[in-house]
């Protein structure tokens, strides 16, 4: 399939320019109109059990993530191409680079019946942010001005003007600071949650355009039950009654449920099925870039992975790893080999950087990368890789591990956790004792989004406690630039770094594979792989 590049080129973000832009983009992935369908019908759909109470700043995970992209709006929502269109936001004007007016619609209201205003997103934030709370995304604030890693704070940056404008100013810029304001770390919290934030997360009340059927609506480990909120006011207009996002415990449960007609839609095709899938589903199948990456964390504290001998190795493994062979028999094409650590679907990605030979199979460098590092230190033990049972990875983990194995003659293997909560516990809480299974779904469509919150020094989502003050500098420089070229040629350097020390070893990037039912319309797959659910009928 063509791969489309998103153009940021319309986000300039110099001048005093919103971000008022049109609705939602169409697009075709089949399934007909949804004119003439049940407006109260519900559809189901799978997903996983969320690692954290479902608040928008601690839930870093797509189990929890697509929940609360259905249940919140923010000052900006993506449409299916990733393109940001204004929700809560009348418009969101950059000043300069350091300085942000935001000014809301009026009338927008949570599921509670209170109004929507610029007091909601500042205390919000400010709760996200504060060091005590400890929020896995509170470094999406770390940009705004009175944000400390080491200390409680309040962000000073964001001054209330009036009930319906607020200012955002910024310690340096952060050239692409508008666009992100689509992700769930920015979403706008109702005075009740700050009373008992850890009951306000299980049943939560939003402003998105569905909500919690009742109270207890989260079955934990089984499902979750929403509804149409008929309160929501913005462009994400729902053409069906609700969703019920069933928590399977395999791909094969999922997609087996799909065939017999008891889900609605589905985002993952198990591996076993990728051979058969669009000739089973013919017109209903969906297969399609998306911006997610794949990839294996080895953290520098294993033993042998730290200093020089840490860094032979993960080029060793690398280079062991037979990527496009994997591709092609375990994921029948729906994967890409990586080049890189980004997404082919985001502006500025490339595939020639300097040192990407390192991602590409070959055995005689793997074996003699391997000897230099056993001459500063034998290896011992077994190679492992960590991943959750309940995704569908056992088949590319053995393939991966097999590659390995066979190349470097070391004894290699996966590393099953039942579930994908148990797996993200254990890196969450550096328990886990091996390399595991790591990727990123963007949360908004620029390069900057797979590289610093995964790499930067001390980042939330950094989980193998990489560091380097080179990487740090460039990516410094790269989101200082308000011109994409020379940020993205910054970024690109930055990843060059990346590539000599392998933090991670990348893998491939993902096509979403996914389907929908007989009788299901109006199915889109949007640029981060998630279904836009509130355009689906039937």
């Amino acid at each position: 399939m063509k791969r489309n590049k998103i153009a940021l080129s319309g986000l300039a973000l110099l001048g005093a320019v919103g971000l008022m832009l049109a609705g939602c983009a169409g697009g075709d992935n089949g399934g007909g109109s949804a004119s003439g369908g049940d407006a109260t019908a519900i559809i189901r759909t799978n997903g996983s059990e969320p690692q954290n109470p479902l608040i928008p700043t601690n839930t870093n995970e797509v189990g929890g993530g697509k929940i609360l992209d259905s249940i919140f709006a923010g000052l900006v929502y993506y449409d299916g191409t990733g393109s940001p269109v204004n929700d809560m936001a009348e418009s969101i004007v950059t000043n300069d680079p350091q300085n942000l007016t935001v000014t809301l619609k009026k009338g927008q209201k949570f599921t509670d019946g209170t109004e929507v205003k610029a007091d909601n997103f500042i205390k919000a934030w400010n709760y996200g942010a504060k060091l005590s709370n400890n929020q896995l995304s509170s470094y999406f604030f770390e940009d705004i001005v009175g944000f400390s890693y080491d200390a409680d704070s309040e962000l000073t940056g964001l001054q209330k003007v009036d009930d319906y404008t607020f200012t955002i100013a910024l310690s340096k810029p952060a050239a692409d600071f508008a666009l992100r304001l689509g992700y769930s770390a920015f979403f706008p919290l109702p005075d009740v949650a700050f009373d008992d934030m850890a009951a306000f997360g299980e049943n939560p009340i939003g402003n998105g355009p569905y909500k919690l059927a009742s109270d207890g609506a989260w079955q934990h480990n089984v499902q979750i039950d929403l509804v149409k909120n008929d309160d929501y006011q913005g462009g994400r207009t729902v053409q069906n009654g609700g969703l019920t996002i069933v928590f399977y415990a395999s791909q094969d449960a999922a997609y087996a449920d799909l065939l017999g007609g008891n889900v609605d839609v589905i985002d993952n095709v198990p591996s076993a099925s990728l051979a058969t899938f669009e000739t089973d589903l013919g017109d209903r199948a969906v297969n399609q870039p998306a911006a997610v990456f794949q990839s294996i964390t080895i953290p520098s504290r294993l033993a042998h992975f730290s200093g020089e001998e840490g860094q032979l190795r993960r080029q060793a493994l690398s280079l062991a790893i037979n990527r496009g062979e994997i591709t092609d028999t375990i994921f029948q094409g729906t994967r890409t080999p990586a080049s890189d650590f980004t997404s082919p679907v985001i502006a500025g990605w490339s595939d020639s950087l300097a040192g990407s030979d390192v991602l590409k199979f070959n055995a005689d460098k793997a074996k003699e990368l391997w000897a230099q590092a056993d001459a500063i230190s034998p290896w011992t033990g077994s190679f492992q890789i960590g991943y959750n049972a309940d995704g569908g990875h056992q088949s590319w983990v053995d393939a991966v591990t097999n590659s390995i194995k066979n190349t470097l003659g070391i004894d290699a293997s996966g590393a099953p956790y039942p579930t994908f909560k148990e797996l993200r516990s254990a890196v969450t809480d550096r328990s886990i004792q091996t390399a595991f299974r790591s990727g990123w779904q963007a949360d908004y469509p620029g390069l900057y989004n797979f590289l610093g919150p995964l790499y930067a020094t001390g980042a939330g989502s950094n989980d193998g406690d990489y560091s380097s003050a080179e990487f740090d500098q460039l990516l410094a420089e790269g989101i200082g630039e308000t011109d994409q070229g020379a940020q993205n040629a910054d970024f690109q350097k930055a990843q060059e770094v990346l590539l000599k020390d392998l933090p991670v070893l990348p893998l491939w990037y993902s096509n979403v594979t996914g389907g929908y039912a007989e009788g299901v319309n109006n199915v889109q797959f949007g640029w981060n792989s998630v279904p836009l659910y509130y355009e689906i009928s039937k």
